[in-house]
């Protein structure tokens, strides 16, 4: 015999990283660095957030060595995975909670005067990270964290 030889075996991709390893480094690094400060962008249009999750589906699908044409809901099954959308409400909604902090500190005093803009503004065209996160609060039916936070 003039070898060992392993009989486990390890899926591995074209460059031969394994696709646990590949969707590790996706998640640590890719995504964080693609959607930096996603949670300062206002009125996405449905068209981009059409582009960014066939371009995340995509990379999910490669990151598992599959075909182009493998089905987009089993790959996101497959690794737990969850939308672009999602992601970045859920960004936006970890930064409401950095805004809420001490009212001397800087970061609270710009949420409140945006809060208060919004909600005194009569024009329609009001983008701004307060109508996101509305937005978003009442999807998962939570506005009344913003309605409580405001009448306080």
């Amino acid at each position: 015999m003039r070898g060992t030889y392993s009989t486990t075996f390890v899926a591995r991709g074209p460059a031969g990283v394994n696709p646990t390893k590949a969707m590790q480094i996706y998640t640590t690094c890719v995504l964080p660095r693609a959607f930096f400060a996603c949670e300062l962008w206002n009125d996405i249009t449905s068209s981009n957030m059409l582009l960014l999750e066939r371009t995340h589906r995509l990379c999910l699908k490669s990151a598992q060595c599959l075909s182009k044409s493998t089905r987009s809901d089993m790959v996101t099954s497959l690794l737990g995975t969850y939308s672009v959308e999602s992601y970045i409400n859920e960004k936006k909604l970890l930064f409401l909670g950095t805004c809420n902090m001490r009212s001397s500190d800087i970061t609270n005093r710009i949420f409140v005067k945006r809060m208060f803009h919004f909600y005194t503004a009569v024009t329609e065209n009001n983008y701004s990270f307060i109508k996101d996160v509305n937005t978003i609060l009442q999807t998962y039916e939570l506005s009344n964290i913003l309605d409580t936070y405001r009448s306080t």
